[in-house]
């Protein structure tokens, strides 16, 4: 029986990350810089209209944190009437963790991504001593037409939601 690939501490090594990454034809028009080694921040073209963003990290679990951080954020999005859109995803992982498990975590990520209808278009991935499980921090981006999204801040009991 082999024993399972530990990933060192630091960045992701640099061809893991690029095999886990979505390629550049999966990505809409719109991204004109996504996901790549080598690149920290995304470039999007937005139609005029409204963009809506959303961040939350994934503390409370160890499992399925990337699926979680999409649909998490993608909830804040969808609340205030917007279509999430792109994410960013900041993956933080324990010294120990093996590329098994990195792999589950982005194909949970991805996974999410596609049932959402949102892409990622960045981020960082890390193994840390900073952390005792995988944390995802997440942020969504969505896009809605002028004047036309809903504050949530204000709603009281009876209220009705519809995404």
């Amino acid at each position: 029986m082999t024993r399972p690939a530990i990933l060192a501490p630091g960045k992701i090594p640099a061809e893991l990350l690029d095999e886990l990454l979505p390629g550049t034809e999966r990505l809409p028009a719109e991204i004109r810089v996504g996901p790549r080694v080598g690149e920290d921040a995304c470039a999007l073209d937005v139609e005029s209209g409204t963009l809506i963003a959303a961040t939350d990290p994934i503390t409370m679990t160890g499992t399925a944190v990337g699926a979680h951080a999409v649909w998490i954020n993608a909830n804040d999005i969808a609340v205030m009437g917007a279509r999430p859109r792109w994410f960013l995803a900041t993956v933080l992982l324990p010294t120990g963790t093996t590329e098994a498990e990195l792999r589950a975590l982005f194909a949970g990520l991805v996974g999410a991504l596609e049932r959402t209808g949102a892409v990622l278009v960045g981020g960082h991935t890390e193994v840390t001593a900073a952390v005792s499980q995988p944390l995802v921090a997440g942020q969504m981006l969505g896009w809605i037409e002028r004047d036309a999204w809903v504050r949530t801040g204000g709603l009281e009991p009876g209220d009705v939601v519809v995404q």
